[in-house]
């Protein structure tokens, strides 16, 4: 296969994966089964599992270059991003709250996490968790692995959350522009348009949240709560990866019409393509 620091894989207009190499003033990419035959590539050689490799790889990333780590997630299912200290304390007072509600049936007025480190919240755990006193070092464990487990969500509650506010955006952008009918038509449609990925997001993240419902049977039950918060995280994850680059579009782009307008057209664009693909099926 080519070598080179500015070759790539990347899913393409269609989220098909290409091979891609910087031809000088273009960029020419190769659909995989095109580079397969190119390169005489054997399907069961080094090379040939690599390219087999590629396709789930890009659910999780959205370039991969010569060199790179496959994503954990397609590996093994462990996520391949770590929380920052921030993303990790709002974990931490997610479960707190959820666990001493449960145990104080009331957590109005106080704070959870100082709460939690309390005995009779402690004694009271123990107890609905059905672990002997001498365990607390166990409860407390099994805690610390929750709150790491919920951590990882955090990045991805902030990315859907980032989805919500271009919409609300837009939204503004059409009450401002009223005259505009053409213009507030396509911001209108588009709007519309991204309800169900939105929708996706959140039935996502409050099946995640969901394990707090019952927090004491999540840590008695840490394994299987951590595989259900895994499993619906990784597909949220999955669902995220195409929306990056917009996101990363609007976090730059300003009130201005023309900025507002060029982001928007890179929007309609990304989101025409993928209705059309789903209607399509």
């Amino acid at each position: 296969m080519p070598d080179g620091s500015l070759t790539h894989f990347r899913p393409d207009t269609d989220q098909a994966p290409v091979f891609c190499m910087d031809l000088g003033d273009v960029v020419g990419a190769i659909a995989l089964p095109s580079l397969r035959k190119t390169f005489s590539i054997d399907a069961e050689g080094h090379d040939g599992h690599l390219l087999s490799i590629v396709p789930k790889a890009l659910r999780a990333i959205r370039v991969i270059r010569p060199g790179d780590a496959i994503p954990t997630e397609v590996i093994d299912g462990r996520a391949s991003w770590k929380p920052d200290a921030a993303q990790r304390a709002a974990a931490e007072i997610r479960l707190a709250r959820a666990l001493v509600a449960a145990a104080l049936h009331d957590a109005q007025g106080v704070d959870p996490v100082a709460e939690l480190e309390s005995g009779r919240v402690t004694q009271t755990l123990l107890t609905l968790c059905e672990m002997p006193p001498e365990q607390k070092g166990e409860l407390m464990a099994r805690i610390e692995r929750l709150i790491d487990g919920l951590a990882l969500v955090e990045i991805l509650r902030a990315r859907s959350a980032g989805v919500v506010m271009i919409r609300e955006r837009l939204n503004a952008a059409a009450q401002a522009r009223a005259r505009d009918r053409a213009g507030v038509q396509d911001m209108r449609r588009v709007i519309d348009l991204m309800a169900e990925p939105i929708g996706q997001f959140r039935a996502a993240i409050e099946a995640i949240d969901a394990t707090l419902a019952d927090a004491p049977g999540a840590l008695r039950n840490v394994d299987a709560a951590l595989r259900h918060i895994g499993e619906r995280r990784n597909k949220l994850h999955f669902a995220l990866v195409p929306w990056q680059e917009i996101l990363d579009t609007w976090r730059n782009t300003g009130d201005e019409p023309r900025e507002l307008d060029a982001a928007f057209r890179r929007l309609y664009a990304f989101i025409a393509r993928r209705h059309i693909e789903k209607s399509a099926w």
